[in-house]
């Protein structure tokens, strides 16, 4: 139900809840850790939960967020999503467009 309610938002909205999004991504997420089966999942929800914050311009609450993941599970940090996730957030940081670009170009 929540997420049918982040697509249904962010299909529908000119104007997007990105705390809100970010909160039910991560809630989502973390159930997922809780099984076996889905913990994969999880690793879907937290790359949309960090994008969230890219769009949000939050950046610290974003490299917050991905180091939170990292600790909860490991294998995140070698995870393709999440490391471009993380170069974003560097980019963005250091206000370098062209590492920006670059960075999506190459994913």
């Amino acid at each position: 139900m929540l997420l049918k309610w982040c697509d249904l938002t962010i299909i529908s909205s000119e104007k997007l809840d990105f705390a809100k999004l970010i909160k039910t991504y991560e809630k989502v997420g973390h159930k997922q850790l809780g099984s076996g089966l889905t913990k994969s999942i999880a690793k879907d929800y937290f790359f949309r939960s960090g994008l969230c914050f890219l769009a949000n311009e939050d950046l610290g609450g974003g490299k917050r967020a991905l180091e939170g993941y990292c600790i909860e599970d490991p294998s995140f940090e070698q995870d393709r999503k999440m490391k471009f996730v993380a170069a974003l957030l560097m980019a963005c940081e250091a206000q370098d467009a062209d590492q920006f670009a670059k960075t999506v170009q190459e994913f």
